[in-house]
């Protein structure tokens, strides 16, 4: 367990991710309450959703399945500013309606951490200026706890981080087997005083048996690598996101890792997976495979 980033709770090394539960990854192969039900058996106690899932569909069914569930016991964080694939809005007046909305959807009245979604949409200086502040004064009023911002390019998150004041940023998709850039930065966050969360371990599907979604970036030469790895893992029976999982949560760049799942089963092979760990000598070998796609932009 580890200090939550800008607070005193303390929360496993993985965390659950919400984006299946709004079905961004196609439909749900278990219940929610199921899903939810699995990562508190497996001592997941970091939740953290968004509006942009599903269009609420994720807050709707977190909420419905932490109802019951003693607030104290897990750590719960929701974003603000993205609402839809090109629909953003970072104002103070949505900002201040979008909490609103997502302490109705989640139960709650308050929320441990809210993000600036995916802030490399968005004017860097207005989040700066407005979202920033904004997001202050609802701490102020003890309806969130923390303030942090999300995105992909490491870059922009640093920018902001120097300028604004946020207690965490959650990189996505940069502490995989595939792209390692987050280790890099993580000394300048700390720097700053600011907690690293890592998200998207799997790399939104490319590390899976199952493979990517059809809406995701990735050539289709790095599609192809990961397919032809995963194969050829699978004929030695390790599964790739096996590899992926424990690559991203055994990094020290992050003090919590978030995976999304659309089953309970999943979550349970989490668990089993990150007990018993594949030997270090097997993980070296298995990273060699790896290396013609290592680093290539999606």
């Amino acid at each position: 367990m580890t200090g939550f980033p800008g607070g005193d709770i303390q929360v496993a090394p993985l965390g659950l991710g919400t984006s299946a539960l709004g079905e961004v990854f196609g439909p749900l192969r278990s219940e929610p309450e199921e899903i939810v039900c699995a990562a508190l058996h497996a001592g997941i106690n970091y939740f953290d959703t968004a509006p942009f899932y599903g269009g609420g569909l994720a807050e709707e069914r977190l909420g419905r399945a932490l109802h019951g569930v003693r607030r104290e016991s897990y750590v719960l964080s929701s974003k603000v500013g993205r609402y839809g694939v090109s629909d953003f809005d970072f104002s103070v007046a949505r900002v201040g309606r979008s909490v609103d909305e997502s302490l109705r959807r989640l139960r709650t009245d308050y929320l441990d951490l809210v993000y600036c979604h995916d802030v490399e949409f968005a004017n860097g200086d207005e989040i700066v200026k407005h979202t920033l502040p904004a997001l202050s004064s609802l701490r102020e009023k003890g309806k969130i706890r923390s303030i942090g911002i999300s995105g992909l390019p490491l870059d922009e998150l640093v920018r902001i981080a120097r300028a604004g004041a946020i207690d965490v940023v959650l990189s996505y998709g940069c502490c995989t087997v595939l792209n390692r850039e987050l280790g890099k930065w993580v000394p300048g966050f700390r720097r700053l005083g600011v907690g690293v969360i890592n998200a998207a371990p799997f790399a939104m599907g490319l590390l899976t048996q199952d493979g990517p979604p059809s809406w995701h970036p990735a050539s289709a030469a790095i599609r192809t690598g990961c397919r032809d790895t995963a194969n050829a893992l699978r004929r030695e029976n390790v599964d790739i996101a096996q590899v992926a999982l424990q690559f991203a949560v055994s990094r020290k760049s992050a003090q919590v890792t978030l995976a999304s799942a659309r089953s309970a089963g999943e979550v349970e092979q989490w668990a089993t997976w990150l007990a018993n760990p594949l030997p270090a000598s097997q993980m070296a070998e298995v990273m060699k495979r790896f290396e013609p796609v290592v680093g290539k932009p999606w």
